[in-house]
């Protein structure tokens, strides 16, 4: 991950709390899918589930939200993603502390009522138990269960660089 550059020390950023949920290869046979949505999907391999928000650029990553008070960031990470996605997914959390952030700064014309330059979000992992993502409609428009080769195609590079190191 990047350290803070010396220009943005006592600049603001928000806590943002991300939850890299995988499904790990499956016991049991399935019918062969192409459906991006399909959690069997790819029965032998690992898949990650991506969220897309509603906008052009940077729309494809891990659900994420900001931390709220007295709330742990993986309480948090939890949280958004139930908000995010509903309440049908199971999941077992796997890490208590952060496996990693990723720091970025807002586009210019952003403006956050708390008034953060940008957001520092802190990534956990979970695994996938059962059920499936559905979208908010509002904060999230669309989503896939990608492996980590599919996932190129979606996110941004500079977003794959960070999140590279705890992808199996």
């Amino acid at each position: 991950m990047s350290s803070i550059p010396k220009h943005q020390i006592g600049e603001a950023y928000r806590a943002v709390s991300s939850l890299v949920l995988r499904r790990l290869p499956l016991n049991e046979a399935r019918p062969c899918t192409t459906d991006l949505k399909d959690t069997f999907r790819k029965p032998n391999e690992i898949l990650y589930l991506l969220v897309k928000k509603p906008r052009k650029h940077h729309a494809y990553q891990f659900p994420q939200g900001g931390q709220d008070p007295g709330e742990t960031a993986s309480e948090a990470a939890l949280r958004e993603l139930r908000e995010e996605c509903g309440s049908n997914l199971k999941v077992n959390l796997i890490d208590e502390s952060p496996i990693g952030a990723y720091q970025y700064k807002f586009p210019p014309k952003f403006n956050r009522w708390d008034h953060s330059v940008g957001a520092k979000v802190s990534f956990f992992r979970a695994d996938w138990l059962d059920g499936q993502c559905q979208p908010d409609g509002k904060e999230i428009i669309d989503f896939a269960w990608l492996t980590k080769e599919e996932l190129v195609d979606y996110i941004h590079p500079e977003y794959k660089q960070a999140i590279d190191s705890f992808l199996h």
